[in-house]
């Protein structure tokens, strides 16, 4: 902590000790093992994880780290909402086939309700069919699971999880199925 200052404040020194923990702690996370899933219920045992890993870049200062703690956790918006979805998802277990299909219904449901002559059409027209084959499937016990098609004739959803599927993929982002 030596340059052209002549003097150093608390909150510099601070600032300083702040800056090594933030542009080591994205190393840290991915190698504790922890998903960002599991990060906040394993918050205790992760503080001590980056302790650990922190410490070598404290000692080489001249200080301690004796503890380290990071109270609450915040994800960007879009990571927050897949955090969300995935755990919604876990929570269906095995029943995504059901999740599926009424979520078809609902929005056969919308389609079916919009007052205008285009969600008229495609609630009577498009909706009509695939409503048909849902209805078709409810019927059945051991009917595969629901799946959207795109335009390209290509299942927008995984059939192994019902993960969304990112166009012209090769496998699924969350289970690794190949397509």
């Amino acid at each position: 902590m030596t340059g052209a200052v002549k003097e150093y404040t608390t909150d510099m020194i601070n600032e300083h000790l702040r800056g090594i923990i933030l542009s080591n702690l994205t190393d840290i996370i991915a190698d504790s093992g922890y998903s960002a899933i599991d990060l906040s219920s394993k918050l205790t045992q992760f503080n001590e994880v980056a302790r650990k890993s922190l410490a070598h870049f404290f000692d080489d200062i001249g200080l301690q780290l004796s503890t380290f703690v990071i109270e609450n956790l915040s994800f960007p918006e879009e990571v927050e909402k897949a955090i969300d979805k995935s755990s919604s998802l876990g929570i269906l277990g095995g029943q995504m086939h059901n999740y599926q299909r009424m979520q078809t219904a609902d929005a056969m449901r919308a389609a079916a309700d919009n007052p205008g002559m285009g969600g008229t059409m495609f609630g009577l027209g498009v909706m009509g069919g695939l409503g048909q084959s849902v209805l078709a499937g409810m019927a059945q016990n051991n009917a595969a699971p629901a799946t959207a098609v795109g335009a390209a004739g290509t299942a927008k959803f995984c059939p192994e999880c019902g993960t969304p599927r990112t166009p012209d993929a090769k496998f699924c982002a969350n289970c690794g199925h190949k397509f």
